[in-house]
């Protein structure tokens, strides 16, 4: 059964400088499908005064809803709360994969201030041992939205890093490389993050893409 959960925060996107607005997402991705999906709707996780209770919050209800044997569905929301969701994820399925589609790393460390931005989930997963870097593979992303550093971090972690492919072919290339990460897991949890669509086709995104799919080959990359 697929349930579909909303996390309506966008606090990690202003820490650093992006466009806000992602807090929104749950409720405008909802009038869109209206009926159109068969699944049911567990409303929006409890939005805490600290970024770190809202992760909270947000782990219990997901690894509540896999241990159900449920089908969860995040709707976000900004990229940070991908911290949450898969500390519930990886608390059921310890050996889980993870593939993050996304045009970024988002392997920032957290601020000096202590502030968790939304470029920084699989730095924290990685850094607090829920994550081995074999479990997780970076799908498409693209050297110009990244800092060398955080590149290099994630290399010696061991993570399967796989660039936007250079033929402009994603479908194929996901064919090809996608299944046998796939297959080697038990459980696969996918963080699909919109600024990996081309800004024709989703241009209120924090981070609008001149380079990504189109609304088809997203679909299909999902499918």
């Amino acid at each position: 059964m697929k349930v579909l959960i909303g996390a309506p925060d966008d606090r990690g996107v202003a820490v650093v400088g992006g466009r806000v607005g992602a807090k929104e997402g749950p409720a405008a991705i909802r009038r869109e499908l209206g009926k159109k999906i068969p699944c049911n709707d567990a409303g929006d996780i409890s939005i805490a005064p600290t970024q770190e209770k809202t992760y909270q919050n947000l782990r219990e209800k997901i690894s509540a809803l896999h241990r159900k044997k449920t089908f969860p569905i995040l709707l976000g929301g900004g990229h940070d709360l991908s911290f949450g969701s898969l500390s519930g994820f990886l608390d059921v399925f310890p050996e889980g994969g993870i593939i993050n589609i996304d045009p970024h790393l988002d392997a920032r460390p957290i601020s000096e201030d202590g502030k968790i931005s939304s470029g920084s989930a699989y730095r924290l997963l990685l850094e607090k041992k829920a994550l081995k870097g074999k479990q997780l593979m970076e799908w498409g992303y693209r050297m110009e939205c990244n800092q060398p550093v955080n590149f290099d971090y994630l290399k010696e972690k061991g993570v399967q890093l796989v660039p936007w492919p250079a033929d402009h072919n994603p479908i194929e290339a996901a064919e090809k490389i996608l299944p046998p990460f796939v297959q080697s897991f038990p459980a696969l949890a996918i963080s699909f993050d919109m600024d990996c669509i081309q800004k024709d086709f989703a241009p209120g995104v924090s981070a609008p893409a001149q380079i990504g799919y189109t609304a088809e080959q997203a679909v299909a990359l999902v499918q």
